[in-house]
């Protein structure tokens, strides 16, 4: 990836993250990442090409911290701790503005395939992530669904509530909620 096209694409992320798909113009993300529109289009292609891209290069991202932060040997529920810790970090993030892959769903409301094959693959990733540090239990219990349930419910109510005390009351329920189900599930 050029220097240009990745400028265009991390200002792109920026702008859709703050503003929304639908209100950002592409000539604004031209003037933001200070090229021509030619030079946009000969990297990039059209807006759909240039949401695509933003998507890809997010999910990348994500994948690589949250792999990276839980590492290779974390197991179950040492695992799924981390993996909530990490959630927690984000949602602290002072521009923390909720999941942009929910938010290019709901704006673009799956109009381009490409763009909504992005967005099910990095959801489908998250499972998947979750599923391989889970022992089998308890994906057959259904605990790696719930799991990605409270998660996504988590992105949404820290995307809402601006109480702190608040928030981190729910991310600590969702926490033990996950234990009593693990708990459980070895019954």
């Amino acid at each position: 990836m050029t220097k240009t096209t990745k400028r265009i694409i991390e200002t792109a992320e920026r702008l859709f993250y703050n503003d929304g798909f639908n209100i950002t113009g592409v000539d604004l993300i031209r003037d933001e990442a200070k090229c021509s529109k030619t030079t946009m289009y000969k990297n990039i292609g059209n807006k759909d090409d240039l949401t695509l891209s933003v998507l890809k290069n997010r999910d990348e991202k994500f994948r690589r911290s949250l792999s990276s932060f839980v590492g290779d040997k974390a197991r179950d529920f040492e695992a799924v701790s981390k993996i909530f810790e990490w959630h927690k970090n984000w949602f602290q993030d002072i521009g923390f503005n909720g999941c942009l892959f929910v938010r290019a769903s709901y704006e673009l409301q799956n109009k381009n395939a490409d763009i909504y094959q992005a967005i099910m693959d990095h959801k489908d990733w998250v499972r998947g992530f979750i599923e391989e540090r889970i022992s089998n239990e308890y994906i057959q219990n259904g605990v790696s669904e719930s799991i990605v349930t409270l998660l996504e419910g988590l992105i949404s109510l820290h995307s809402v509530y601006e109480d702190k005390d608040i928030r981190d009351s729910y991310s600590k329920s969702s926490l033990k909620m996950v234990k009593i189900m693990m708990d459980s599930s070895k019954d």
